[in-house]
């Protein structure tokens, strides 16, 4: 049992703590999540889907899709075999990490990279920074898949 050091809190704790000091943001974050939730269960999405961009919410969530699609398929289009498809399912699932990635500035395209100064190129090939190197051919093919594959994503 992981012993707790006295400056942290348990999560009852933290929650008494939050509820005390801002009882009313607490109550606004309830009725906010929960009108999200009702949107999302009645339309299929929220208005903070699209608040915080389309880009970022498909990205994260196709990408979890296209996953569950390629574990989960038992059918194919026309002229493939089943085990292509699956790596293609994948290959847009990695797409779309790679998607979500470079959104939420954890990534760059290398090609960006290419055409940065030399003062900047630096700031992202310093071995501290955590920020990420993509190959832009690899989202471009799985742009291209999706877009030729969009009337096939069935089960």
């Amino acid at each position: 049992m992981k012993k707790i050091k006295k400056s942290e809190y348990t999560l009852w704790e933290k929650v008494c703590i939050f509820l005390w000091y801002r009882p009313k943001s607490a109550i606004q974050n309830f009725f906010f999540d929960l009108k999200n939730r009702s949107q999302r269960f009645v339309r299929g999405y929220a208005d903070l889907d699209y608040w915080g961009g389309i880009d970022c919410w498909f990205s994260t969530i196709g990408a979890k899709l296209f996953r569950e699609l390629s574990e989960n398929t038992v059918g194919y289009p026309p002229g493939l075999t089943l085990k292509k498809w699956k790596t293609i399912l994948n290959e847009i699932a990695e797409g779309l990490d790679i998607a979500h990635n470079v959104i939420e500035n954890d990534a760059i395209f290398d090609t960006d990279l290419e055409k940065m100064d030399e003062e900047a190129k630096t700031n992202y090939l310093d071995p501290k920074s955590k920020t990420k190197i993509v190959p832009r051919k690899k989202y471009d093919k799985a742009m291209k898949l999706f877009v030729k594959y969009y009337f096939n994503f069935w089960n």
